[in-house]
C-alpha cells in the first residue's frame, strides 16, 4: 500500500496484491499489509476492499499534504471499517469481481478494435473520395 507520495491530482492510498512466494521490496513510501488469519479473511477480498477506499475517493480525506507530497494517516486508515461476511461469501465475491472484471476487459478490447476498424473505414472512404471513386 502506497504510504507517502501522490501528488496534487493524485492521492495515496493506492493498493497492489502480491501472491506469496515470490520476493518482494518495500520502499518507505509503501506499507505491507498481510491476513493473519486467512480463515477468516480472504486476502484478496481484503485487497477488493482495499483498492474501492481508494477508487472511491475515501482515502482523501485520510491524508495530509507536505510540501508537496501527501501522507495517508495511517492510523486513521487502520480504523476504517471492512465489511466482514463469512469467508466464503467473501470468495464468492472476489470471484463474481473477478467475473465482472473479466467482461469490462473483452468489452474494452472490443471497444479497440471496432475503434481501429472505423478508423480503417474512414481513411477507405476519403481515399475513395478524393480519387473520384464516391
Amino acid at each position: 500500500m502506497e504510504r507517502s507520495g501522490g501528488g496534487p491530482t493524485q492521492p495515496v492510498g493506492r493498493v497492489a496484491y502480491f501472491n506469496q512466494g515470490g520476493k518482494y521490496s518495500f520502499s518507505n513510501f509503501t506499507t505491507q499489509i498481510r491476513v493473519k488469519n486467512p480463515k477468516e479473511l480472504d486476502s484478496e477480498y481484503l485487497w477488493r476492499c482495499l483498492n474501492y477506499f481508494y477508487i472511491s475517493g475515501r482515502t482523501e480525506t485520510l491524508q495530509k499534504q507536505t510540501t508537496g507530497i501527501r501522507n495517508l494517516l495511517f492510523s486513521e486508515y487502520k480504523n476504517l471499517e471492512i465489511p466482514l461476511p463469512p469467508i466464503r461469501e467473501q470468495k464468492r465475491i472476489v470471484k463474481k469481481i473477478e467475473g465482472l472484471f473479466a467482461k469490462i476487459d473483452e468489452a474494452k478490447k472490443l471497444n479497440a478494435e471496432v475503434a481501429n476498424e472505423l478508423k480503417a473505414l474512414s481513411a477507405s472512404i476519403l481515399d475513395k473520395a478524393f480519387k473520384g471513386e464516391i
